[in-house]
């Protein structure tokens, strides 16, 4: 049974260390097993969910664990799949939020829309604001000089209007290859040193 099929039915595994760690989901948990633990070991250790879904920091926090271990090829391995995982995601994360699903940005993009339909809110921030300023005037978003975005009230129509555009003139990084970090009162990337724009 191959990794894909081993997904479809429900189970992922992965072999890490040379054959000496196994990373596999099952039941709602991933789990890393020691294949030959010593009296050294924990032997396992497992997080709910699958790791594919994990966050930043819930990744963190499973390879800090893993740490117990003692085996740096270990954390190599395993700092390489949340690196491949999180790009991946980034690949195909589009820059258009739904702020009612609490959902935060993996990437950094130039442009990206907030909305909330529970709120009454459409929001475009980022970067690249300007270069759009005036297609977003046209659209009948407002500049708000406090948050430093553009708003206005939430319509269906509009919203796709204006992710459309956001879509098309959007740019996306990975926040650890540009020197960004995640706010922790907002959730939004910023520039390492620097303070956001909810604290401002």
């Amino acid at each position: 049974m191959n990794d894909s099929e081993k997904r479809r039915s429900g189970r992922a595994i992965r072999e890490f260390a040379h054959g000496d760690f196994r990373l596999y989901y099952g039941k709602g948990k991933t789990k890393l097993v020691s294949i030959a633990p010593t009296s050294a070991d924990t032997r396992v250790i497992g997080r709910r969910e699958h790791f594919e879904e994990w966050k930043r920091d819930e990744w963190s926090d499973f390879i800090e664990d893993a740490k117990r271990f003692d085996r740096k090829d270990l954390i190599e391995e395993l700092r390489g799949l949340k690196s491949t995982i999180i790009e991946e995601r980034i690949s195909r994360e589009e820059p258009v939020f739904d702020d009612d699903s609490k959902d935060m940005p993996e990437a950094v993009h130039s442009l990206r829309v907030h909305h909330s339909q529970r709120e009454g809110y459409i929001r475009v921030l980022g970067p690249a604001t300007h270069r759009e300023k005036e297609e977003l005037r046209s659209l009948g978003l407002r500049w708000n000089p406090e948050r430093r975005l553009w708003e206005t009230g939430f319509s269906q129509d509009l919203l796709e209007s204006v992710a459309e555009l956001v879509r098309r003139e959007s740019r996306t990084y990975n926040p650890d290859e540009i020197g960004y970090e995640r706010c922790p009162n907002c959730g939004r990337w910023h520039p390492e040193e620097t303070n956001c724009s909810c604290t401002s």
